[in-house]
This record gives C-alpha cells, sequence and structure tokens, in this order.
C-alpha cells in the first residue's frame, strides 16, 4: 500500500497532517538482473549501454558499483576500471593494485 493522504481536523482548523508511504530501499532488482544477464551471455556493449540507461543514477549504491567494476574487468575495459573513483560509493579509500600485466 503506498502513497500520500491527509488528515484535517475539524476541531483544529490549522492543523493538518500528511502521512507519506514510501519505500524505505530503491528497488533496482529487476534493472541488475537483466544487467547481469547481459553479462553472462558476454554481450558487454548492451551491458554498458544497459547500464548507462537503467543502473547509472544507482552508482553510487556499493553492490550495483561492484558489479559495473567487475563488469568492465571482464570485458578487458581496463582504462575504464582504472578511471572508477570508489571513495565516494564506498566511504572510505580504496587502493586497486594493478597486476603485472594488467596496465600494459
Amino acid at each position: 500500500m503506498g502513497g500520500i493522504w491527509t488528515s484535517f481536523h475539524s476541531h483544529h482548523g490549522q492543523d493538518v497532517t500528511a502521512h507519506l508511504d514510501l519505500p524505505i530501499c530503491d528497488d533496482f532488482d529487476a534493472e541488475l538482473e537483466e544487467f547481469s544477464r547481459l553479462v553472462r551471455f558476454g554481450d558487454f556493449r548492451a551491458a554498458k549501454e544497459y547500464f548507462e540507461e537503467q543502473l547509472a543514477d544507482y552508482r553510487t549504491h556499493p553492490y550495483v558499483f561492484i558489479q559495473y567494476a567487475e563488469m568492465l574487468l571482464e570485458m578487458g575495459d581496463y582504462r575504464s576500471f582504472g578511471l572508477l573513483r570508489p571513495e565516494p560509493v564506498l566511504g572510505f579509500r580504496i587502493r586497486v593494485r594493478i597486476y603485472r600485466g594488467l596496465d600494459r
């Protein structure tokens, strides 16, 4: 049950109560599942496009950020991976190790 409703109090003409029914977390499960499906099939171009269209707003969510980073590694886009900045996402500095041969 969702929505907004108001209550007016006749005995207190200036009192208005507003009730909001909002979800407590973002609901992006279906979008993340579709993104994961595209990655599993190896359609990285479509997965990257889908991410930008459907999941970019959730980029600061740690799980979404990690899924995106893993896709970049899996597709071999080390340049884009190197440009990722996880600090605002995870709230602390993470050092990314460049493995031998990865930066060549």
